[in-house]
């Protein structure tokens, strides 16, 4: 059960513990089903992002374009 949240913003850390969850399938629809594939792609993607713009800033590299193909042909 979710507990009650005081704060009117979720903290980053918060938002990528979701994301981690989504992807991982953890997270359920208001229905209870588990995400779709996409949704838990997009999921990880997010999370990349920011995984990948916090690794950056640390060590001061500049933005750069992120490309993440997925191939399913195997």
């Amino acid at each position: 059960m979710a507990e009650a949240r005081t704060e009117s913003v979720a903290a980053a850390t918060e938002v990528m513990a979701y994301f981690t969850r989504v992807m991982r399938g953890e997270e359920k629809d208001q229905f209870g089903l588990d995400a779709p594939l996409s949704e838990r792609t997009r999921a990880a993607q997010e999370l990349a992002k920011r995984t990948i713009d916090i690794e950056n800033r640390m060590t001061g590299v500049s933005d750069q374009k992120i490309e993440i193909k997925l191939d399913w042909s195997r």
